[in-house]
């Protein structure tokens, strides 16, 4: 039995121009119009750089028990921008939609909005997953800064209700240095700050 390949004949279009259907049969290939035009060499047949000519009939899936065709009119530029974009994949892209659809509530971002949300998040959300995720961590860093800004604002009200003589001071970036040097002496941080406030004082280093 022949098996139509969709390449035209090569040996056709060089010769006549025509452009006829080649066929393979009997482990070769064979034109459908001219029987002299014979290539049993798979790779004599390649070097002569047949093109598709012919479409072949696609072969139309077997219908899904408990499934329904739905038919739905939508404009011509819509259906072309879809088939451009998922091509043989359309049908199951839109059957899945459908499907997100009907089991509860859903939300569908437009390409504006998720360009907005790149400019919040600093990266395109690739699916709901993800869009919940980043919305999560930026949830964990509001609280974070909320924490830090609480803090800030009971350390000021404890300076403000400090006792006479006693004040609070922001060692910064010589934090860790403090901290080194108290335990090489084998005094409490505070401690052995106090005391080097005090020298300072009473030699007048500043």
């Amino acid at each position: 039995m022949a098996i139509r390949t969709g390449y035209g004949c090569p040996a056709c279009r060089d010769t006549s121009g025509d452009v006829n259907e080649i066929l393979a049969e009997d482990r070769q290939l064979i034109c459908s119009k001219v029987p002299a035009h014979v290539f049993p060499d798979m790779d004599a047949f390649i070097d002569m750089k047949p093109v598709m000519a012919f479409e072949q009939a696609k072969v139309r899936p077997a219908p899904q028990t408990n499934h329904t065709s739905v038919n739905v009119s939508i404009a011509v530029n819509t259906y072309n921008a879809l088939l451009e974009k998922y091509g043989d994949r359309l049908n199951a892209t839109l059957a899945g939609l459908l499907n997100v659809i009907a089991e509860g509530q859903s939300l569908i971002v437009t390409e504006t909005d998720l360009q907005r949300l790149k400019t919040v998040f600093n990266e395109m959300p690739k699916n709901s997953s993800h869009l919940f995720g980043l919305v999560y961590a930026m949830q964990l860093q509001t609280q974070e800064a909320k924490q830090t800004a609480q803090l800030a604002t009971d350390e000021v009200k404890a300076y403000e209700n400090i006792s006479p003589g006693k004040v609070v001071l922001d060692l910064g970036e010589h934090f860790n240095y403090v901290v080194d040097r108290a335990k090489s002496e084998g005094l409490p941080t505070k401690m052995w700050m106090e005391q080097q406030v005090k020298n300072a004082l009473a030699n007048q280093w500043f």
